[in-house]
C-alpha cells in the first residue's frame, strides 16, 4: 500500500488492514511501524520500503522454520528464533 505521506510502498497486512477498516479512519499499520495514509489503488506503487521488506522476510522465514519443525516434530523454532533475535532482522529482499 502506497502512503501519501512518504510516497513509499509499505507492507500492510490483513489483520492490520481490517483494523484499519473498522477504525474507519482510513489509516493503516504498517510492517516498519509507519501510519500509513494510502494513495488511490489505482495509482502506480511507490518505492518499495526497505523496513517493511526486511520484517516481512523475516517474519516468511520464522513461518518456514515453524512449519518444518513441525513437520519434523522438533523443537528447532525456539533455538533459531533466539539466536536471530541477536543477529536482527534478516537482509533479504523479496
Amino acid at each position: 500500500m502506497t502512503c501519501t505521506e512518504d510516497h513509499r510502498e509499505h507492507v500492510v497486512t490483513d489483520q492490520a488492514f481490517l483494523a484499519g477498516q473498522r477504525t474507519q479512519q482510513g489509516v493503516y499499520h504498517a510492517l516498519c511501524g509507519h501510519l500509513v495514509a494510502p494513495r488511490a489503488l489505482t495509482a502506480p506503487p511507490g518505492q518499495r520500503c526497505p523496513h517493511c521488506l526486511a520484517r516481512a522476510s523475516h517474519a516468511e522465514t520464522l513461518a518456514a522454520v515453524d512449519l518444518r519443525a513441525k513437520l519434523r516434530g522438533g523443537a528447532e523454532v525456539h533455538n533459531y528464533r533466539h539466536v536471530r533475535s541477536r543477529r536482527g532482522p534478516l537482509a533479504r529482499v523479496l
